[in-house]
């Protein structure tokens, strides 16, 4: 059930909120009894009558609509518990100050904010400012489409945050943690990914512990130094050495024993490669790179091509209305040229799995190549035991390569998955199901 708010003059009767019959009878109301409205973290008490017009329209006497930080038109969902009525869900979309800045009244419609009004959800964005822990609100922007303008102002501490919070200026750190540690701890708000990486060592080290998932794992170590590579190379002559924290493949070398000879593949501004003649350059150039940051190494897996160029997917899943998992896109990141990294930022592009699949299968006739639901299947149980030892999330951006005897193995977990549209891909026209999901999920956590 839902309803449209609107603001309104003071009743000479006291009654303080006005809603359809309909819903009214929905919620099985009465007159007599005070009720205690919430929206998002704030509250107020009143008196709720069935409205004598035919009308969508719950209107609310002015003073208590300030209190409640609503915006006429708004169509939220309500609900009710006892005496306890909510409207909602609200969700405060947290970001970093930079991000925050470029919201203005002139700046074009997210899909995330687009998609919340669909969903008839309290939606907004903030960041690390403007918090008013004693009044319980926020200020931010939430983006209006009647106006086709975003909005300024104060809204109510959220039901749920969604936290898409990453890159803060190293000063800003430490009160992003105390914000978020506030709204756990103290106000028992829910969050949806909350951790902003999974470390590669550490995600390597939890998961290796299952043998359910442990088979999909390639082979990796914890880097202490440059004997640690050699250890490596002696077992695989295609390796990787990546940073533990780092993303977009942009600290990452492929390392290559070519006879006497290294070819190393690395992305700086651009792709490139370099060739070294020994061992002794090789240590130069790793130990130089590597210093003062933490690094895994892992086996290279020779990994299936798709027109002459390797590729691994992404593939994002998210949770349902009923807090399950499923998969809702498999991008296949095709390398650029012969380069064996394939992120998109790095020079890779990227088809639908599904648009090559038939390829792939011709081209290996003689080798199963896992379908769409094979590969989502997989990537679901590896998500389920990550949630076992980590946290819960509500989406994540699974990287899962295919070997060329068709093994599907995993490369790691993006817990603020990219939700950038790719061009000449996908539909810029319509909300991506990936922004519209984030919502039903908040609607399954909150009950509404």
């Amino acid at each position: 059930m839902q309803v449209r708010i609107k603001e309104a003059s003071p009743r000479a009767d006291g009654v303080n909120c006005v809603i359809p019959k309909e819903v009214f009878d929905f919620l099985n109301l009465s007159e007599k009894v005070e009720y205690c409205l919430h929206v998002g973290q704030i509250n107020h008490r009143l008196y709720i009558a069935p409205s004598e017009e035919d009308s969508e329209y719950m209107l609310l006497e002015a003073s208590i609509f300030t209190k409640l930080c609503l915006y006429n038109n708004l169509t939220l969902k309500i609900k009710r518990a006892d005496e306890d009525i909510f409207l909602g869900p609200v969700i405060g979309l947290f970001i970093n100050n930079y991000t925050f800045s470029n919201c203005s009244e002139d700046s074009a419609p997210t899909y995330n904010g687009r998609a919340g009004v669909v969903e008839h959800c309290y939606c907004y964005y903030f960041s690390i400012n403007d918090i008013d822990w004693i009044q319980k609100k926020i200020k931010g922007y939430t983006f209006c489409f009647e106006s086709q303008k975003w909005i300024n102002g104060w809204f109510p501490m959220p039901d749920v945050i969604y936290d898409r919070a990453v890159g803060f200026e190293k000063e800003e750190k430490p009160l992003a943690k105390q914000i978020r540690k506030n709204f756990k701890d103290d106000l028992k708000i829910k969050f949806i990914n909350n951790k902003d990486y999974l470390g590669k060592w550490e995600t390597f080290e939890r998961l290796s512990k299952y043998s359910e998932v442990n088979c999909y794992l390639p082979k990796t170590m914890e880097y202490t130094n440059f004997n640690d590579v050699l250890i490596m190379l002696k077992q695989n002559d295609f390796i990787f050495l990546k940073a533990s924290h780092g993303s977009g493949g942009r600290q990452v070398i492929a390392i290559e024993k070519i006879d006497d000879m290294y070819k190393l593949v690395f992305y700086s501004a651009e792709l490139k490669e370099l060739k070294l003649k020994d061992i002794e350059e090789l240590r130069g150039y790793i130990e130089k790179y590597t210093a003062g940051r933490k690094f895994i190494i892992q086996e290279g897996i020779r990994l299936l091509k798709y027109k002459d160029q390797v590729f691994d997917m992404r593939i994002l899943i998210i949770k349902d209305r009923e807090g399950k998992w499923r998969t809702i896109g498999n991008w296949a990141r095709i390398a650029k040229s012969n380069y064996t990294i394939t992120n998109y930022c790095a020079g890779g592009r990227c088809e639908y799995y599904g648009n090559i699949y038939k390829h792939l299968c011709t081209k290996n006739s003689k080798v199963h190549i896992p379908s769409y639901d094979e590969i989502a299947q997989v990537t679901i149980k590896i998500a389920s035991y990550l949630e076992k030892t980590f946290d819960s999330f509500g989406e994540l951006g699974m990287d899962i390569a295919i070997d060329m005897q068709g093994k599907l193995w995993f490369i790691e977990a993006n817990t603020k998955p990219d939700k950038d549209l790719v061009e000449g891909v996908e539909d810029f026209e319509s909300i991506p199901l990936q922004n519209l999901s984030i919502y039903e999920y908040s609607k399954y956590l909150t009950g509404f």
